[in-house]
């Protein structure tokens, strides 16, 4: 019984060591044209030029939403309104 348990022990110090020594290594050199490092490069200011103008529509959006909001009349000052027009054009003889 203890003769199992040990081989055990040392079948599993055996894979562990192998485990770390192979690991991971050096990385392979990437083997990557200039070309497409260039190309990579401008497809990303483009993405940032359209990112920046996108965030400026935002909020010129949202100015115009506010200022849209602020021009609405609410359901019971159009209300008041139409009454007082009815008011005026029965005073002008219409």
């Amino acid at each position: 019984m203890k003769r199992t348990t040990s081989r055990r022990w040392i079948f599993l110090g055996l894979a562990v060591s192998a485990g770390l020594m192979a690991g991971c290594g050096t990385a392979p050199p990437c083997n990557v044209e200039p070309a497409q490092v260039e190309q990579a490069r401008a497809e990303y200011q483009s993405a940032e030029a359209t990112a920046q103008q996108m965030a400026e529509q935002k909020q010129d959006l949202q100015t115009q939403i506010t200022s849209l909001k602020q021009q609405v009349v609410t359901e019971s000052e159009y209300q008041a309104l139409e009454q007082r027009l009815e008011t005026l054009k029965q005073g002008s003889g219409r």
